[in-house]
């Protein structure tokens, strides 16, 4: 029990792709290409080489690639189980010298197995990811005789042993003829970053399971400076800056970083994500960012909620769509983080229709020890049982089916009254409720109902050190502040007496009855109305 009861707590014959990330590198140096950060320069150029570039042993003279525009490119490392680029090392070597973004690719023989391919892919290229790196990639473009659905499988396999490896999500290349025609749309592809193949001069559409893609190659009759010959040309569907944080130049959002989200009135004309970084203090910010999501004029319809989709950790950024959706019911919307939350890796429509913000909240968590981002849908007033219910959407059947209907002991409460998390160090989905006013102890108070008895049994009753907190302005979540495994609780002020937002901790140590961190940020008030505040777990 983690709060004592009596507490009063993602072949051509010539191409493939992809390197491999296990940590983020936060790395900036004067000769990168890629440095000097910049959100300036849309769809960034690139290519891709193999043996093929290098007619009669001719070197690639990469400072020329570099100087030319290219910002990045995708290198052939092996071929089924047999065969291994010769120039592999040598241009990946000289390539991330001269600052460019570098990926390693697998051109895959399904004949063979999956993990024997991505084994093979992995001895060669290793699983360290030097700054400069872009993520693996499976480049399909023969079925090896499989049908659809089990090359769609193959696929998945392959593609989840190498992000198993490495720690990073791969991506995926093929044509959008190959994926309609030879494989069948299997919704775990969709969690791969999508590399499309498509020589047309009209920016093309990403074939389902996909919503868009990320690189888009779109000529294979490219001619670049310091190549001789002819050579495949790609695009990135985000900026510069989303490009560096993909290939581990650019700093990155990190676990413990303080986030807000703005979702009307911005400058950008998107939904922004700003964040400033434990590092400072939380008195720095390390990104401002415009996302895919164009700026939504009912922001009390929308939760915005960041947790890893693929389950491979990260900082996803799930837009939930409680009311007024085009499918008529509650949606999923999915910003991946190696985009720079630029590119759509999911739009789910789950069973549940469409909601009344006020009287639900949502949450994503683990159920059951498994460690996973599942929809948590807390029904708090208008139930058929008259109480406080817990709803649980699966994230292993992409949102689609039920794992859990469980009516609490709590009777309906309005939402302004309790704010209901989930959090437990073993992951299992206790309900942590937190009374916000109308307590006998004339305090705010936490009170835990355990996944473990189906929310009927409380284990921790616990006053807190402040009086009632019935502002809008001040939100409840449970973060990890210390690093003892044990979630802490935190208060977060849109607008707190500094003039600032502030960031107020009680910490599970002392089964939080104290304080333990009191801190006005560097960011300034702001609207409860249209933003969300907290920390990156």
């Amino acid at each position: 029990m983690w709060l004592k009861a009596d507490s009063v707590r993602k072949r051509r014959k010539r191409r493939s792709a992809g390197l491999a990330a296990a940590t983020v590198a936060v790395v900036l140096a004067s000769s990168f290409a890629l440095s000097a950060p910049t959100a300036a320069e849309p769809a960034p150029a690139g290519i891709d080489v193999a043996s093929y570039q290098h007619p009669s042993g001719q070197e690639i003279n990469w400072p020329a690639v570099a100087s030319s525009g290219i910002r990045f490119v995708f290198t052939k490392a092996t071929e089924s189980t047999t065969y291994t680029n010769p120039y592999f090392a040598t241009d990946r070597a000289a390539a991330l010298a001269a600052g460019l973004g570098v990926g390693a690719y697998h051109f895959a023989n399904p004949a063979n197995s999956p993990i024997a391919d991505a084994q093979y892919f992995l001895s060669v290229v290793g699983t360290a990811s030097p700054v400069g790196t872009l993520p693996p990639v499976l480049d399909l473009e023969q079925t090896g005789g499989l049908a659809p659905a089990a090359l769609s499988n193959w696929a998945v396999t392959w593609l989840q042993y190498v992000a198993n490896a490495v720690g990073r999500a791969p991506l995926f290349y093929a044509s959008p003829n190959f994926i309609t025609g030879a494989m069948t749309p299997d919704s775990r592809l969709g969690q791969f970053p999508l590399w499309l193949a498509s020589y047309t001069s009209v920016t093309p559409a990403a074939p389902a399971p996909w919503a868009t893609w990320l690189f888009w190659q779109y000529s294979s009759d490219g001619i670049v400076p310091g190549i001789n010959g002819r050579v495949d040309q790609n695009r990135y569907a985000g900026d510069l800056l989303s490009l560096q944080r993909l290939a581990l130049i650019a700093p990155v959002i990190a676990t413990g970083d303080m986030y807000y989200t703005v979702a009307t009135d911005t400058a950008s004309g998107s939904v922004e994500l700003h964040t400033l970084s434990r590092g400072s203090g939380y008195q720095g910010y390390n990104s401002h960012i415009a996302t895919a999501l164009p700026v939504i004029p009912d922001p009390e319809a929308w939760q915005f909620v960041f947790a890893p989709l693929s389950g491979l950790g990260g900082h996803d950024l799930f837009a939930i769509h409680l009311a007024n959706t085009g499918s008529g019911r509650v949606e999923v919307h999915v910003l991946s983080e190696i985009s720079g939350y630029r590119t759509w890796v999911a739009h789910i429509a789950t069973p549940l229709g469409v909601i009344d913000p006020a009287n639900w909240q949502v949450r994503l968590a683990s159920f059951n020890g498994d460690n996973a981002a599942n929809l948590y849908l807390i029904k708090t007033q208008g139930s058929d049982t008259g109480r406080v219910e817990v709803h649980v959407l699966s994230a292993a059947s992409r949102y689609q089916t039920w794992a859990l209907h469980a009516a609490t002991l709590y009777s309906s409460t309005p939402n302004d009254q309790f704010t209901y998390l989930i959090g437990d160090p073993g992951g299992l989905g206790d309900l942590v409720a937190i009374a916000r006013y109308g307590t006998s102890s004339g305090r705010s108070e936490l009170h835990v109902l355990s996944r473990a008895s189906n929310y009927t049994d409380f284990t921790a009753h616990v006053v807190l050190p402040m009086g009632p907190t019935p502002d809008p302005a001040a939100r409840f979540s449970l973060v990890q502040w210390d690093g003892d495994g044990r979630p802490d609780l935190l208060l977060a002020q849109f607008a707190g007496g500094s003039g600032r937002t502030e960031l107020h901790v009680m910490g599970s140590a002392y089964r939080y009855g104290e304080w333990i961190a009191h801190i006005a940020t560097g960011a300034g008030a702001l609207d409860w109305r249209n933003s969300t505040i907290g920390l990156l777990t």
